[in-house]
């Protein structure tokens, strides 16, 4: 049996094969039972009757059963495109990762948690340089930097955690149960596997760094709190990585 999953925009139906088939197959009963009843009628037989009124009960749960299944069909695809709907709806299409609409519902979902007893970090990632990025290799290969640069955070990203593009090289991760020291020390990895795992872009090796700002959560704090502790942090951090790379050039 046939069914229409359009996974487009347009919500998948129950196409008409499988309609065509529900009919045909009520329809056959019906015929069977039909000629089940002229033949008792015209026999007489005691036997024959009983077999139109057995018949007549499996016809009517069959038709009954198959009545039902389009709707039973249809709402397992309301479902699913639901679901579906629902996942592109808070991803962002270039990285996968969680997009800022959710960000905002993970931080505020975190400091209700936080109220309940389970307190939580926010780690802000910068990719440094990445308009010098598009600007002398392209968009295109831009593009592939803000993958690779995501495939690295998720990984990082604990079970418990959220990852999310918060903005067009700017990420956020939600970190459940770490405090500034932990989240401080995930920040070193992060930072450290952006320079063990450089990025190459249709052939060509790019510098790719990040500096990386964590805010920690504590009681009577709000979102909004929280976001301007990490991205003080992520300030602090980004003048300090500019002061060594003016060393080194120096």
């Amino acid at each position: 049996m046939s069914r229409r999953k359009s996974w487009g925009d347009d919500q998948p139906s129950v196409g008409g094969d499988e309609l065509w088939w529900v009919h045909a197959l009520g329809m056959a009963l019906g015929a069977v039972l039909v000629g089940i009843f002229v033949i008792a009628w015209q026999t007489d037989s005691t036997a024959w009757h009983v077999a139109w009124l057995a018949w007549y009960a499996i016809t009517t749960v069959a038709v009954a059963y198959l009545a039902n299944r389009p709707r039973r069909v249809q709402r397992e695809l309301d479902r699913a495109w639901a679901a579906r709907f629902h996942e592109r709806s808070i991803r962002d299409e270039l990285t996968g990762l969680h997009n800022r609409r959710y960000f905002h519902e993970a931080i505020e979902a975190a400091v209700a948690a936080g109220e309940a007893g389970v307190p939580f970090t926010l780690l802000f990632v910068d990719l440094n340089g990445f308009k010098q990025i598009n600007d002398r290799f392209g968009h295109a290969v831009g593009d592939q930097a803000l993958v690779h640069a995501s495939h690295l955070l998720g990984s990082a990203t604990p079970p418990e955690g959220t990852a999310a593009r918060i903005g067009g090289d700017e990420f956020a991760l939600v970190l459940p149960g770490y405090d500034a020291a932990g989240a401080d020390l995930l920040a070193a990895r992060i930072e450290a596997a952006f320079t063990s795992a450089p990025f190459a872009g249709n052939g060509r090796r790019v510098p790719l760094q990040v500096a990386c700002g964590a805010g920690e959560w504590s009681a009577g704090m709000g979102p909004s709190d929280v976001l301007r502790e990490a991205d003080a942090a992520l300030y602090r951090r980004k003048a300090e990585l500019g002061r060594t790379f003016e060393r080194r050039a120096s």
